[in-house]
């Protein structure tokens, strides 16, 4: 179930996106919320009762370099 409902991403236009971009750790980071609110595709919505929205939280990190002259 949970491959079919984080699919629907592929298939679906999120209703809305927010990026959060940062520095912490030594790491570039950046979140990506992303909220499906139309849920006419949604396979077996029906096993949801009440179910008004799907969300998906990414997260990807990369490490930084330092580029300081020696």
């Amino acid at each position: 179930m949970l491959d079919r409902v984080s699919g629907s991403f592929r298939y679906i236009k999120p209703s809305s996106v927010h990026v959060m971009e940062g520095k912490s750790h030594g790491r570039d980071e950046t979140r990506i919320c992303s909220v499906i609110t139309n849920l006419e595709n949604i396979i077996d919505k029906d096993r949801w009762t009440g179910l008004k929205s799907i969300v998906r939280i990414e997260s990807r990190s990369r490490d930084h370099q330092d580029r300081r002259s020696p």
